[in-house]
């Protein structure tokens, strides 16, 4: 292929983050691994055209705190010459990887971080290193995975399998290609990475997919894995009345890997895609008005008693809640939260990156906003924060609109039921940009 300006160079490579089984995880608790399952892996894609470059990361960890990307982004930024807004870190949230989020040093957390970082920063420079002309195309399959965890029950919420819930069974899948060979795949699903219920080392079903995608494909093939809005779906395994036993079968994993297998077959890639790239700030507000004082009194009475052998879990929560009964008292104001969110087009492909775990019903409405070209949403991004529900769900209740206090103080009250519209909107305006950039460049072309 000859390249010109307009050539979309793309470059892509992988490492092995898996920890030692002498750290603290994080997802059900923070106890020490007692085994292992599978290796994770974190990868990476450099895209560069017409001086546009876009460095995307994704990693098998359960997501990230704000100054762990800030320092990862700074330091990427300065070796490569990459805005640090142009460099996405995205999780895909497996319960079953090592405690990166609120680290202790006694569980060597703190050395791996450390260590995470230098890969992680490597793994950039070698994808960029690796820059190639490539063409890309993309294709939608189906995955029976998931399911609803939220029924109604009585008027309440359970959290409990809900088989008429939103389920987003879209597998959304990319195929980058190079001297026409597959170069990568990646596969986008919206549903929790929780199916391992046991204390190993483990990448969920991401980690298995990706291993069955990886012997079709061979070990030179870059197998990607970014998690769509899953806030409310996770994995459907066999239920019990006494309790959700969530290992997945072999048969939805091969169903989820053969569908992409057939997909790939038949995508045609676009050998000259449109590079795009649009960072935004999102500021979403809270609603400090849906909890009353006695009820923050009451929350923070009934956590003490769950503190045992100093769990930061617990001790996380019990801080929150003593900076949420200190604003209320004081009759505080406090100001919207401010999140990353960005798109990234190449061609007809539309990645949506969003913070934190946004419900299905938020992504299949993302998804419908444009309907002349695949848009992909993708969560995890960036930082760690509460649920975003939807407006409904706020209403309704439940475990997740409800979820604030375990991310700490920086997210003192509930999220305003607000926050689904404010960010169909602004993901909304961020696709006119794009079609507005793309309609200039096209009249300056004739």
């Amino acid at each position: 292929m000859k390249l010109t300006d307009n050539s979309l160079l793309v470059g892509q490579s992988r490492v092995d983050i898996t920890p030692h089984i002498d750290i603290s995880m994080i997802g059900h608790g923070e106890d020490f691994f007692t085994g292992f399952k599978d290796r994770l892996y974190a990868t990476a894609i450099v895209f560069l055209q017409n001086k546009k470059k876009i460095c995307l990361i994704t990693a098998d960890l359960i997501g990230f705190k704000s100054n762990f990307t800030d320092d990862v982004k700074a330091r990427i930024s300065k070796i490569l010459g990459v805005s640090k807004n142009n460099i996405l870190l995205c999780a895909s949230h497996t319960h079953r990887g090592p405690n990166i989020v609120y680290p202790m040093v006694k569980n060597n957390n703190i050395r791996y971080i450390e260590e995470l970082k230098a890969k992680l920063v490597e793994l950039a420079v070698k994808a960029h290193g690796k820059l190639a002309a490539a063409s890309i195309g993309s294709a939608v399959g189906k995955a029976e995975i998931g399911i609803n965890r939220r029924l109604p029950v009585n008027g309440k919420i359970e959290f409990a399998p809900n088989p008429d819930g939103a389920y987003d069974k879209d597998v959304m899948i990319v195929a980058i290609k190079s001297g026409g060979k597959l170069q990568g795949v990646i596969t986008s699903h919206a549903c929790h990475a929780t199916a391992e219920p046991d204390s190993v080392i483990s990448a969920d079903y991401p980690g298995q997919v990706r291993d069955l995608l990886q012997k079709e494909y061979g070990s030179k093939t870059i197998i990607s894995f970014l998690a769509g809005c899953c806030g409310d779906v996770r994995p459907n395994g066999p239920y019990k009345k006494e309790g959700w036993n969530l290992p997945i079968t072999e048969q939805q994993i091969q169903g989820y890997s053969q569908s992409v297998i057939n997909a790939v077959k038949n995508i045609v890639e676009d050998k000259n895609p449109e590079l795009n790239f649009v960072h935004s700030k999102l500021k979403l507000p809270f609603d400090r008005e849906r909890i009353s004082l006695d009820q923050f009194e009451a929350m923070y009475s009934e956590t003490a008693k769950l503190i045992k052998n100093e769990a930061t879990d617990t001790i996380r929560c019990i801080k929150s809640l003593q900076k949420s009964i200190e604003l209320n008292k004081a009759g505080s104001n406090i100001q919207p939260k401010s999140m990353d969110v960005a798109v990234l087009q190449t061609g007809k492909i539309v990645f949506v990156f969003l913070p934190g775990e946004v419900f299905t019903e938020i992504g299949l409405q993302i998804k419908a906003l444009d309907s002349s070209r695949t848009i992909i949403p993708v969560t995890f991004y960036n930082s760690r924060c509460p649920y975003i529900c939807t407006s409904k769900a706020f209403a309704e209740g439940g475990v997740e609109p409800m979820s604030f206090p375990w991310f700490g103080p920086a997210f003192p009250f509930p999220w305003s039921a607000s926050c689904e519209k404010i960010i169909l909107k602004r993901i909304s305006s961020l696709l006119e940009q794009l079609t507005t950039k793309n309609a200039v460049r096209n009249n300056q072309n004739l």
